[in-house]
């Protein structure tokens, strides 16, 4: 599982290959989906949550094939 640590007390992961980022509070609780991989669009999946300076964005992989030469770098907002 890949997570990330949000200023605001919550945490950001992926709990499963296939699947897109959930947030919850780093207090417990239901997560919440962030992304949705778009399977018209060929994501497979949303990894490897970082944090930007600020807190004010995520980086992810967004994965579009089966080897990381298929994948590209996106950039979530949270505001």
């Amino acid at each position: 599982m890949a997570r990330a640590g949000v200023p605001n007390d919550s945490i950001i992961f992926t709990p499963a290959v296939g699947l897109g980022l959930f947030r919850v509070s780093a207090a417990g609780g239901m997560p919440k989906p962030l992304t949705v991989p778009d399977r018209k669009k060929g994501e497979y999946g949303h990894r490897w949550p970082e944090i930007l300076p600020g807190g004010r964005a995520v980086l992810l992989t967004v994965f579009t094939g089966v080897s990381l030469d298929d994948a590209r770098i996106a950039v979530l907002s949270l505001a």
